[in-house]
């Protein structure tokens, strides 16, 4: 579950500036090819404990879309970089940059792929990668 919010929040993120997209001129990229947008994104929040980890940490990220709008889907490409702080320790690990690719069909299916979520220490040493969770083990966060 608390892996599944983040990831549904980058799925939230990428859905959101998809959907944001303008696909005015689609007939236009008929004739010339893919139209493409691009938009950067930053924000920071702050997630309470029991929402995603045990304990309260401070997500502080940017994202960049680069979308080809075509006539029956669009392609998202996006690069997410983002600092989490545990709050009770103050230990800081970054996360990023991932790239992931979102494809999203004119039926509204959708299909995500690409490296999301590998966490690493101020030393750069890797600590958590997705399938898995920096809230834990507490070991793997030294």
């Amino acid at each position: 579950m608390k892996r599944s919010a983040i990831v549904g929040a980058v799925l939230t993120v990428g859905t959101v500036l998809g959907v944001l997209t303008p696909v005015a001129g689609s007939a236009a990229a008929r004739a010339d090819g893919p139209r493409y947008v691009t938009s950067t994104t930053t924000g920071d929040f702050v997630f309470p404990a029991g929402t995603i980890c045990d304990f309260d940490f401070h997500n502080v990220f940017t994202v960049t879309d680069r979308t080809a709008v075509f006539p029956d889907k669009m392609i998202d490409h996006i690069v997410s970089q983002a600092a989490d702080t545990n709050l009770a320790t103050g230990l800081t690990l970054t996360d990023g940059p991932d790239h992931t690719t979102m494809v999203t069909a004119a039926d509204g299916q959708m299909k995500f792929v690409g490296l999301a979520f590998h966490f690493r220490a101020a030393s750069g040493k890797l600590v958590a990668s997705m399938p898995g969770s920096w809230c834990s083990p507490p070991q793997a966060r030294s």
